[in-house]
């Protein structure tokens, strides 16, 4: 994710991608919309699941998905935290399906209802990928409690 103000260190420039010096072109791009969860997995490396200060807008957002585009990227999977969490994650679904990239999304599967299953259609989503640890008292373990049954529903939606 670029930093507000300029690249990371150690990227290389845009224009750079492009060129015959460097003609690597990511085909698949794992994108965490936002670092917030409604979670505190115990073997997350997000830490908690607290919004970071600094992500990016919806219009900010939205322009990255051209961009993905433009690079040649043919796949991205909206993961996070939880990025239904996000309240724009279905129009940024909507826009990298636009550009004919495949969109996945990776869920804790709490927030996947009816609606937001025919939010992930209507905007081009291919796939959803749930995350299921185990029988419920390891998931719940290692979740939250409760997340077992909420996740089993989910696939019902899925």
């Amino acid at each position: 994710m670029a930093r507000r103000g300029g690249r990371r260190p150690g990227c290389p420039p845009p224009d750079r991608l492009k060129t015959k010096a460097y003609n690597h072109r990511p085909s698949v791009a794992v994108w965490e919309i936002t670092a917030s969860c409604n979670f505190n997995c115990r073997h997350c490396l997000n830490l908690g699941g607290q919004k970071r200060r600094g992500e990016l807008t919806s219009r900010e957002a939205l322009a990255l998905c051209g961009q993905l585009a433009e690079l040649g990227v043919e796949r991205v999977s909206l993961s996070g935290g939880e990025p239904l969490l996000r309240n724009d994650w279905h129009l940024i679904a909507r826009r990298l399906a636009e550009h004919n990239l495949s969109v996945t999304i990776v869920t804790n599967g709490w927030k996947l209802d009816r609606q937001a299953a025919d939010r992930a259609a209507d905007a081009g989503v291919t796939a959803i990928s749930i995350s299921l640890d185990g029988l419920e008292p390891t998931h719940d373990l290692c979740r939250r409690p409760g997340s077992f049954g909420r996740v089993a529903n989910a696939f019902l939606m899925a």
